[in-house]
C-alpha cells in the first residue's frame, strides 16, 4: 500500500491541480492578520501609531470591534479595510483598560488592550504677555498681580474642565515680595526672590514637577560716590566708586557729565565702568564732573561733583628753547672769543705797567 502510494499520489495530486514544492513551509492565510496585543496609551498625549494588517495575500478586510477610548479612532489607511492604525490622543476620563478585537473573514483574530494611564502636566505661569516664563522683572511700586497658574498636558495643551489641577504657593521674601494661597503676589522693596508653585493629581493627569518663579523687584540705583578727576590734553580721565544699592537690578553702564561754573557743558562720555575718560574738552578751562549709574529700570540721580581741573596742551608750562641757525650760532663763539680775548690783553697790558 505505501508503495502505491508514493508512486500514484503525486501524478493524482497534480491531476488535481495541486503542485507539491519539497521541503517548502505551508502558509496559512488566516494568520496573515498581524497587529499589537496591547497599546499604552496617556492622557492628553498622543498615541504611537499601531497597526493591524493583512500582511500577505490574499488580503483579507480587517474588522475592528470594541469600543475605543475618547479621542483615539481606528483609521483605515488605504481605504481597503486591509490596514488598521489606532491614532490620537486619549481624553480626560479614559483611564482604564479598553479591549479591542482585530479580525479578518478566514478568521484570524488579535484581542488587543488599549491601556490608558493618567497623563503628565507641566506648570506653567504668564506674565507680561510672555508665556511660560520663569522669571519676572517688576519695578518697585508695582500693585499686587496674581501669578495664575496653569497646567499643560504632554501635547502642550492648556489643561481645562473638571481635571483642572488646584495649585499651593511658596516661598518669597518678606523684604522683597510675597505671595498668598491664592497666588497674589505683593511688592515690599527692591531685591530678587523666588516662589515655588506646585499642583496635585487628578483623575486624568499626575502631580506636575515643582514650579520656580524668580521675581526680581526694582527701582532706579543709587548715584556713584569718589567721583575724581584727572586733566589731560583737551581730555579728563574720570574715576569713581560703583553704587552699593544697584535697585536690584544690575547697573548697565555709567554716564559722566563735564560741568563749566556747575553748569553741564554738554559734554559727556559713556563706559561700563570706572574709569571713563571724557574727551572734546576746551585747554585752559576750568571743568568738574558728575556720573550717573543705569540699570533695567532708570538712571540714578547725578553724583556729587568732581574735583575741579583744567585741562592743558602737553608741554604749555615748559619753557621753550629757540633754536639757533649754525652760522649764527658760529659768529656769536667767535664774537664771545674775540671779546674774551680782548679782556685777557688788556689784562695783561695793566699787569705790566
Amino acid at each position: 500500500m505505501k508503495t502505491l502510494l508514493k508512486k500514484f499520489l503525486p501524478a493524482l495530486l497534480l491531476a488535481m491541480g495541486v503542485t507539491l514544492l519539497p521541503m517548502m513551509p505551508v502558509t496559512v492565510f488566516a494568520a496573515g492578520l498581524t497587529g499589537p496585543t496591547t497599546i499604552n496609551a496617556q492622557v492628553g498625549v498622543t498615541v504611537p501609531y499601531n497597526s493591524f494588517y493583512a500582511g500577505n495575500a490574499p488580503w483579507q478586510p480587517i474588522t475592528i470591534s470594541g469600543t475605543l477610548p475618547d479621542g483615539l479612532v481606528a483609521i483605515d489607511i488605504w481605504s481597503q479595510q486591509q490596514q488598521y492604525q489606532i491614532q490620537g490622543t486619549a481624553q480626560p476620563g479614559t483611564v482604564g483598560t479598553w479591549p479591542i478585537t482585530a479580525s479578518n473573514a478566514d478568521g484570524g483574530t488579535i484581542n488587543c488592550d488599549i491601556i490608558v494611564s493618567e497623563g503628565p502636566q507641566t506648570i506653567a505661569v504668564d506674565y507680561g504677555g510672555s508665556t511660560n516664563v520663569s522669571s519676572i522683572a517688576v519695578p518697585v511700586g508695582t500693585a499686587s498681580f496674581n501669578l495664575n497658574a496653569y497646567s499643560l498636558n504632554g501635547n502642550g495643551d492648556k489643561i481645562t474642565g473638571i481635571d483642572t489641577p488646584t495649585y499651593t504657593y511658596g516661598g518669597g521674601n518678606p523684604a522683597v515680595a510675597t505671595v498668598d494661597a491664592t497666588g497674589n503676589v505683593t511688592i515690599v522693596g527692591a531685591g530678587t526672590t523666588t516662589f515655588t508653585i506646585d499642583s496635585v493629581a487628578t483623575n486624568s493627569y499626575t502631580a506636575a514637577t515643582q514650579k520656580t518663579i524668580t521675581l526680581m523687584a526694582t527701582t532706579i540705583p543709587d548715584a556713584p560716590t569718589g567721583v575724581t578727576a584727572t586733566a589731560g590734553d583737551g581730555q579728563a580721565t574720570i574715576a569713581f566708586t560703583p553704587p552699593a544699592i544697584t535697585g536690584g537690578s544690575a547697573i548697565t553702564g555709567y554716564t559722566v557729565t563735564a560741568l563749566v561754573g556747575g553748569v553741564p557743558s554738554g559734554i559727556t562720555a559713556s563706559g561700563a565702568g570706572s574709569p571713563i575718560t571724557v574727551t572734546g574738552l576746551a585747554n585752559g578751562t576750568a571743568y568738574t564732573f558728575t556720573v550717573t549709574a543705569a540699570n533695567a529700570v532708570s538712571t540714578s540721580a547725578a553724583s556729587a561733583p568732581s574735583n575741579a581741573v583744567t585741562p592743558m596742551a602737553l608741554g604749555a608750562s615748559a619753557t621753550s628753547v629757540p633754536t639757533l641757525d649754525p652760522k649764527v650760532l658760529l659768529m656769536l663763539v667767535l664774537l664771545l672769543v674775540g671779546v674774551g680775548g680782548a679782556m685777557v690783553a688788556k689784562t695783561a697790558t695793566r699787569r705790566a705797567r
